[in-house]
């Protein structure tokens, strides 16, 4: 098997581990054995499991913003983003064991931190073609990971009961704080109405996209 093959089905192996027992309940050495490797030949191609979950996430996030840029590539950098946040979220409510794994990911110190970095990564890419992105929104924009993190955890814990709308909304409006552009609630709206109008048989569609590559 070459390299790439290899690292292939470490991903999706790992992937249906993830969801089946969740990621802390997953170890390296129930991973290799899936794959039928051993554990030196598993760190040889990830040093740790958080790279594996975060390579993972990474291809995820590739999918998510892939979909939106390719079906929305005349729309407004926000608009874009704000529909990438609908869908995530819309995903997070309807997948259980997809929820699972965020919560996973949120609630490691290290992977939490990754994942800061990856949203910035997302928004970068983007943006990079507007410019509308300077380097203090685009930090701003990943430290909301953390306002995240209590909101999506606040749900888990049945303190607040949100939809899609209601969570990317407000995530939407935090991350555009700095941002003295009256245009914002206008492009929200218009992000709104395009969200609605979309198929959610195209989401489905797009999170069955392989993430393993």
């Amino acid at each position: 098997m070459k390299n790439n093959e290899i690292r292939k089905n470490i991903l999706e192996k790992s992937y249906y581990l993830f969801l089946e027992n969740g990621f802390q309940n997953t170890t390296t050495r129930m991973i290799a054995k899936a794959c039928e490797i051993g554990t030196g030949r598993l760190a040889y191609y990830f040093p740790k499991k958080q790279d594996i979950l975060m390579t993972l996430y990474e291809n995820y996030l590739n999918n998510l913003i892939s979909f939106v840029e390719e079906k929305y590539k005349k729309e407004h950098p926000v608009v874009k983003s704000y529909i990438s946040n609908l869908i995530f979220y819309y995903v997070y409510i309807i997948d259980i064991k997809s929820r699972d794994l965020l919560y996973d990911i949120l609630s490691d110190a290290k992977t939490r931190k990754i994942k800061i970095e990856k949203t910035a990564q997302m928004y970068h890419r983007i943006y990079e073609e507007n410019q509308y992105m300077d380097d203090k929104q685009a930090m701003l924009n990943a430290m909301i990971v953390g306002a995240e993190s209590e909101l999506l955890f606040g749900i888990r814990d049945g303190l607040f009961e949100l939809n899609e709308l209601e969570i990317a909304r407000s995530i939407t409006k935090l991350s555009y704080i700095l941002k003295e552009d009256s245009s914002i609630q206008e492009l929200m709206k218009r992000a709104e109405e395009l969200y609605k109008n979309l198929d959610k048989k195209e989401i489905l569609k797009m999170k069955e996209q392989p993430i393993f590559d």
